[in-house]
């Protein structure tokens, strides 16, 4: 079966292998991608994992890294969606005429199996004497251990076939994790109005339940469906609440008032299409003014075709979303706050505030901090420099096009601003001096002292998300004296209760 007909029944390749053709000044050499779904930068360690600290060590390591800006996505919360374009590159490979080979693991799942594995393919292609490319996909939230050992897997096949030295292995993560924390001063969902005892933790829902108790106050009729549970009506007085955090608040669920999707470390609301500029930009002030007063937002970001510029928050072309292209973008995306529980390092620590049916204590991805935006990325092999820290942005769309550029591939984003070449962790660059890196930060108009900021760098025309949020109140968007704070408190968020991580031998 072609690439083509495969990648039109296909919405993903987990794992590829291509044979590459010469180039006009010697043949490519062989390269290994392995792409965890998630792995914070911060998460590897010489102890929990030799493997990936020793490549970071040996090889080209990207201490700058970025996962990329968010994606606006209806995949689930638990699953950050992929910044590195896989397929690009193996479309690129099939334009040229590449041999394809797909769905190989490092070996094969069980004794006897017949799938086909990096382990029984080696070989042949050491056989064939042709480089070839290999591209391994972890599902999501492999602990840092699984990456480690499927590193280490994958190192002792290319040593038995003598192929080690002559391989480029890149480890490139999709997202970094934040832990999640489900406190609040201020939620109504923490609250039931007529019986039971008060929640201690914000359950699922707990942005939809703010909303539908302000917006209850002038129209009696809105009640909260759940679309995860047969569009049955939520009665949080009663302590009910969303399954997964998705609701609709409206008269009639067909006819939503007001929509939001639940994705982990920030959420999205919806506003009808019916609606005149001006009828959504009066509803949008409103649940702008409700968010303000909840603890638990912490940068607020608009679709000024839909309502207009809003003070406190900022277009979302600063995150990267434009629409278009069959994209209906959010009326209003909320950030949640995020802080660091203490440690040393913040990004090997911060908890975030996070609207999902995942407990207290787990992981996820999805904030706009830092913790999330920095993800693992290293390099080493015949084409990249040996004990190498580089220091200038790059991402997973730069290691896409990078790799393009070994293969001798036309591969990347079309625009220049999405991803640029990292030459200089390649060899031949020694002593080359780095590129220039650019700081950025775009603040909102101020709303009762409270400010959206997004932080970029640049090198050239290439831009990077480093985080966003309200100052002092995410990670990686510092405070600053002219955010005075927010509104009727001036208490400082407390620490989340540490949460214990055992690690066994087994």
């Amino acid at each position: 079966m072609s690439f083509r007909h495969w990648a039109a029944s296909s919405c993903r390749a987990l794992f590829a292998l291509a044979a590459c053709a010469p180039a006009l000044a010697g043949e490519p050499h062989n390269l290994v991608l392995l792409v965890p779904e998630a792995l914070p930068a911060a998460s590897v360690e010489h102890g929990a994992t030799p493997t990936l600290a020793r490549l970071r060590a040996e090889g080209a390591y990207f201490i700058n890294s970025y996962s990329g800006f968010p994606r606006l996505v209806t995949s689930e919360p638990s699953v950050p969606p992929t910044h590195l374009d896989v397929q690009a590159l193996l479309r690129a490979a099939d334009a040229a005429e590449y041999s394809i080979a797909l769905n190989l693991r490092p070996r094969p799942t069980s004794p006897g199996s017949t799938e086909r594995s990096l382990e029984t393919a080696l070989p042949k292609f050491k056989e064939s004497n042709r480089p070839f490319v290999a591209v391994y996909h972890l599902e999501a939230r492999a602990p840092p251990r699984v990456v480690d050992e499927a590193l280490a897997t994958i190192e002792e096949l290319l040593k038995e076939q003598g192929l080690y030295e002559s391989t480029n292995i890149i480890v490139s993560a999709q997202s970094g994790l934040s832990t999640i924390w489900k406190e609040s001063r201020t939620s109504r969902s923490l609250k039931p109005m007529y019986v039971g005892k008060p929640r201690e933790k914000l359950p699922p829902g707990f942005l939809a339940i703010d909303l539908a108790t302000a917006l209850q106050e002038d129209i009696p009729s809105l009640s909260l469906f759940d679309p995860d549970d047969d569009n049955r009506i939520v009665d949080w007085g009663l302590g009910e609440h969303p399954k997964r955090g998705n609701a609709i608040i409206a008269s009639d669920p067909v006819d939503p008032y007001v929509k939001i999707e639940a994705k982990g470390g920030h959420s999205l609301i919806y506003l009808p299409d019916h609606l005149s500029k001006r009828e959504a930009r009066h509803l949008a002030l409103v649940l702008v003014e409700v968010l303000l007063m909840q603890d638990y937002v912490s940068g607020l970001f608009v679709d000024e075709g839909q309502v207009g510029s809003v003070r406190g928050a900022l277009s979302m072309k600063h995150i990267g979303w434009h629409g278009g292209a069959g994209t209906r973008l959010p009326a209003i995306a909320v950030n949640f706050v995020s802080v660091s529980m203490g440690c040393e390092r913040p990004t090997a620590c911060t908890a975030v505030i996070a609207d999902t049916p995942l407990e207290d204590g787990q992981e996820i991805p999805g904030a706009f901090s830092r913790a999330d935006t920095w993800s693992f990325l290293a390099a080493r092999g015949p084409d990249f420099q040996s004990r190498l820290i580089s220091r200038p942005p790059a991402s997973p769309a730069d290691i896409v096009r990078t790799i393009g550029r070994l293969l001798r591939l036309e591969v990347g984003p079309e625009r220049a601003s999405d991803s640029r070449l990292l030459l200089e962790s390649l060899r031949g660059n020694e002593g080359k001096e780095a590129p220039r890196v650019r700081k950025d930060v775009v603040v909102s108009k101020a709303s009762d002292g409270l400010m959206t900021e997004v932080h970029l760098q640049w090198v050239g025309s290439t831009r990077y998300f480093v985080a966003a949020g309200a100052p002092g109140w995410t990670v990686g968007v510092p405070h600053r004296d002219e955010a005075v704070g927010w509104r009727f408190w001036k208490w400082e968020w407390p620490r989340p209760r540490s949460f214990t991580i055992e690690i066994t031998p087994d």
